[in-house]
């Protein structure tokens, strides 16, 4: 899963002027160190249920999407329940437990092949990560990318990609790429997209399945607003906190700024776990751009299969992930 980087770092933009004129970039704009907006009313989503992130604001209709391309979607207790089942059964658990308590941790952009439920993994240490950081990814080789498929299935995901499917107005949607993400202690990253230049068709989707076991853990992630605005020549965004719930994942599309927030839990056992699926739309013109996307290092479908394979499709209720029974 790769990452497109905005870095903290002023940069040079062009602000639409008469007299275009060199101004900087910086973001996340702060107040007195605390972000600048709060997010509308975060109440508990259905299942499947999909929801536009907007700003807060006193006035419902005066309430501003943070970018076009970031939604909220529930998820139903039964999917987070396999999973997780999953993942103690076949020792992907055990294995990022191990990581974050630095019995096999990677150097910053290593990675290793590891056999885990009688199954090919590759677990890597993001090449981003700072030193501090002891987030890993743990990905699945092309046998556990289909296992997942069938737990997707017998889950009820379908229901999931149909729904998202609709909200984004897409014709089909494919799953392309699975990755566990595992942390416990992170300097704060720099902001970036997950995708870009899409045409709004590549999306991931961020499941929390694992949060700190301590309630007053703070938020875990900064979010940055998609509309620029100026104050005497420098360029901010409006930034805001945004806290994970395991009962709603996240989702970022094309150019949806945001950054793991710094976080440092204690205790043995004590770490955040996250499924990321990457999922999409695939064409002939963003087909490179979707590619990207993906994790080097993590199973893919090939090119060929991008363009063809679909598990929803708008116009044939037929189409679905496939089972253990239908491969």
């Amino acid at each position: 899963m790769k990452r497109k980087q905005s870095r903290r770092k002023p940069v040079v933009t062009k602000r639409p002027r008469k007299r275009q004129k060199q101004t900087k970039t910086v973001v996340p704009n702060f107040e007195n160190g605390k972000p600048r907006h709060d997010f509308a009313s975060r109440a508990r989503l259905r299942p499947n249920d999909v929801r536009t992130l907007c700003w807060n604001s006193e006035h419902e209709k005066a309430r501003k999407v943070v970018s076009p391309h970031m939604y909220e979607v529930g998820i139903a207790p039964i999917l987070t329940e396999k999973i997780i089942h999953m993942c103690e059964q076949d020792g992907i658990m055990a294995m990022a437990g191990r990581l974050i308590a630095g019995k096999e941790r990677l150097s910053r952009g290593m990675f290793k092949k590891k056999k885990l439920g009688g199954n090919e993994w590759t677990v890597q240490s993001p090449a981003f990560s700072s030193q501090s950081s002891n987030m890993h990814w743990l990905s699945p080789g092309k046998a556990a990318h289909d296992s997942m498929l069938h737990l997707l299935s017998d889950a009820g995901f379908d229901h999931c990609l149909q729904a998202m499917g609709k909200a984004l107005r897409l014709n089909r949607l494919t799953v392309h790429q699975f990755t566990f993400l595992c942390v416990s202690k992170c300097e704060q990253a720099d902001v970036h997209t997950d995708t870009t230049l899409t045409g709004g068709k590549a999306y991931n989707l961020l499941i929390p399945l694992q949060l700190s076991t301590d309630k007053n853990t703070p938020a875990e992630l900064e979010i940055l607003g998609d509309e620029p605005y100026f104050e005497k020549k420098i360029e901010y965004r409006d930034v805001g906190s945004y806290k994970y719930e395991t009962s709603s994942a996240i989702l970022f599309g094309d150019d949806a700024l945001h950054a793991t927030d710094k976080v440092e839990f204690s205790g043995a056992g004590n770490f955040r776990l996250m499924l990321s699926i990457l999922i999409g739309e695939v064409d002939n013109k963003n087909l490179s751009k979707v590619v990207d996307n993906f994790s080097e290092n993590a199973y893919r479908l090939s090119n060929t299969q991008l363009r063809k394979v679909s598990h929803w499709s708008k116009n044939d209720s037929s189409v679905r992930l496939p089972t253990s029974e239908s491969e």
